[in-house]
């Protein structure tokens, strides 16, 4: 009677969580008609990690339940026992099992669930499966054959391992991943079908199988994993990985001492452990910016290679990552990467200058040691992240490079203290997000900027370039433009007053006569080629007059430069002539490169002014520019 109420009990304290929301497991114990007697998790409605309560009576057939009871309530079996020790798997070491039968509800094997059953000659695993555990069937060497349904997506660490009778595989094309050494001593196995969803092959997966050891000479595919080069590699060997291949896997390189260069395509998101470990005539690497990490150990050794250009994407780079990487001289890393190894980079003694950027939060023991001609360390830090006594080592050869304000702080820094030099950069100046343009009370001027801008939305000024000039009829063709890049020699016109110009990156290119510059600049009159003109408001009005001397012509300004050919046969002036049909101009009375006897003064931008200026201020004077102090 009070085993009777104590199962009602359990049974409505069960109800009771199930309606409240509440997922509470404990475990339980039921023998089945069979007399085996079995030990599960209750979870919910679900019995998971189900178990033999003593695995020295299996032997023979087993056939795990589809459901058990605690007490009075069935519940589906979901799982067959998982455990992190292969002692306590839920049919380890059972030798005497021959087959058993995985019931249609279990949708996970667990780590170690048949561990060593070495009297096992085959398993159907069920289509509810998504997850095959580490060493699920380490040492089944009687297994023959196995069915992995198309539900599976990972198969675990040694899922299979020494399992030496297993001839043949196929694995779904569901599975993305293959653990370490998944079918590693599967001396038996022959034929193995992996198909192009498979992204990830742990290392080994594949080792001391017939499989492996017999693949012809080069490099070997599974699924899209280059996994590893077979045989003696040919001398002075240029290696193009296949396209669609998404990782590189674990040593698939490893002491191939012929290889001079590698292709790697832009599929690849990730390269393996040791890939190209002690490669000493590797050279050239390109590595794509799909590739967010570089692994340890991948450039080990690999005294040829120069220098190796690390992608944006890129987030760490492992321990031992370029480890005596003697030739490099010089590496380029990505301010997006976090941490950078343990001797990553030890003994890279050709390397002279490294860049830390500011995202790095970690630095590993040893990580620039014996880098002996390393002259310059640029760190983008502006908190000095904690380093080991021995992550770099030429502290009084080398200068430590800091941003702006921060020399105090890494002179008190445990270890950074340690270099002798320590030197403040400049500071940075972001660029403008706009620039200003003033135009004089004339309404015209010349213009040139640093940077590129958009006059698109800008209202009550234009902007042109000289896009042509007709020597025969004196004529200078001034095309509107918007996007302008830097540097461009503009003529503007507009109401007088300043105006925001957006600064905005293009692509355009102009064919331009006129020459814009971004500094203070001498200009001669004539050149081998060409002569020279200057904006001015002059005798006879608004237009470009030639600069009768050398002179200075200031930052922000533009002067025209015409075939020198074409001027002399001009017979009158510059006209010029607008493309939205406004035609001004010199009259026809003004004669090119006429010698003027009286001294015109301008401003600088562009507006004539009657007599010598008594203010103060910078003029430009027969094209020189003049300073009034």
């Amino acid at each position: 009677m009070t085993q009777k109420i104590f199962t009602n009990m359990k049974k409505l304290l069960l109800i009771t969580l199930l309606l409240c929301g509440i997922s509470q497991a404990w475990a339980a114990e039921w023998t089945d008609s069979n007399g085996i007697s079995w030990t599960f998790d209750v979870s919910g409605t679900e019995a998971t990690n189900i178990k033999p309560t003593d695995r020295s009576t299996i032997s023979g057939a087993v056939v795990i339940p589809g459901a058990v009871y605690n007490g009075e309530t069935e519940l589906s079996v979901t799982s067959i026992g998982s455990s992190t020790s292969y002692s306590s798997g839920a049919f380890y070491n059972c030798t005497g099992l021959t087959s058993v039968t995985i019931p249609s509800s279990v949708t996970s094997i667990g780590s170690y669930a048949f561990y060593k059953c070495s009297g096992l000659t085959s398993v159907t695993i069920p289509s509810r499966v998504t997850f095959i555990g580490d060493c699920a069937f380490w040492g089944c060497s009687g297994l023959t054959s196995v069915t992995i349904p198309s539900s599976v997506t990972s198969i675990g660490n040694l899922a299979f391992a020494y399992c030496r009778g297993l001839t043949s595989v196929t694995i779904p094309s569901s599975v993305t991943s293959i653990g370490t050494s998944a079918f590693k001593g599967c001396s038996g196995l022959t034929s193995v079908t992996i198909p192009s969803s498979v992204t990830s092959i742990g290392r080994e997966a594949f080792e001391d199988t017939p499989f492996y050891n017999n693949q012809p000479v080069g490099l070997v595919y599974l699924g899209s994993v280059a996994y590893k080069y077979k045989g003696t590699m040919p001398a002075n060997t240029e290696i193009v990985i296949a396209d669609g291949t998404v990782s590189i896997g674990y040593c698939a390189f490893m002491d191939c001492l012929r290889l001079t260069s590698v292709t790697i395509p832009s599929s690849v998101t990730s390269i393996g452990e040791g890939a190209f470990y002690c490669c000493c005539d590797l050279t050239s690497v390109t590595i794509p910016s799909s590739v967010t990490s570089i692994g340890s150990s991948v450039f080990y050794g690999c005294t040829g290679l120069t220098n190796v250009t690390i992608p944006e994407g890129v987030t760490s780079i492992g321990d031992y990552a370029f480890y005596k990487c003697s030739g490099l001289t010089s590496v380029t890393i990505p301010e997006g990467v976090t941490s950078i190894g343990s001797e990553a980079f030890y003994n890279c003694t050709g390397l002279t200058s490294v860049i830390i950027p500011s995202n790095v939060t970690s630095i590993g023991d040893y990580a620039f040691k014996g880098c002996s001609n390393l002259t310059s360390v640029y760190c983008y830090l502006e908190i000095p992240l904690s380093i080991g006594s021995s992550t770099f080592n030429n502290y009084d050869t080398a200068t430590l490079y800091v941003p702006y304000g921060c020399k105090t702080a890494f002179e008190n820094a445990q270890y950074w203290q340690n270099f002798s030099n320590i030197v403040e950069m400049e500071p940075v100046v972001p660029d403008p997000t706009e620039v200003t343009l003033t135009v004089s009370d004339a309404g015209v001027g010349t213009f040139a900027s640093a940077y590129d801008l958009d006059f698109t939305d800008v209202s009550g000024i234009k902007a042109y370039i000289a896009s042509g000039f007709d020597s025969s009829t004196g004529r200078l063709l001034l095309t509107q433009v918007d996007e302008v890049p830097a540097g461009t020699g503009l003529y503007v016109k507009g109401t007088a007053g300043d105006y925001t110009i957006p600064v905005k990156e293009t692509t355009m290119f102009y064919m331009n006569l006129l020459v814009g510059l971004t500094e203070d600049t001498c200009v001669a009159p004539t050149t081998d080629t060409h002569t020279n003109f200057i904006l001015a408001n002059g005798k006879y009005g608004i237009s470009f007059y030639t600069l009768s001397q050398e002179g200075v012509i200031v930052a922000g300004k533009a002067y025209l430069s015409l075939p020198t050919e074409a001027v002399v046969a001009l017979a009158n002036g510059i006209t010029l002539e607008f493309d939205d049909e406004e035609t001004t101009g010199i009259s026809d009375e003004v004669i090119v490169n006429s010698e003027k006897s009286v001294d015109v003064w301008y401003t600088v931008d562009g507006q004539k002014i009657e007599g010598k200026p008594t203010q103060k201020g910078v003029y430009i004077v027969n094209g020189k520019k003049m300073v009034i102090k």
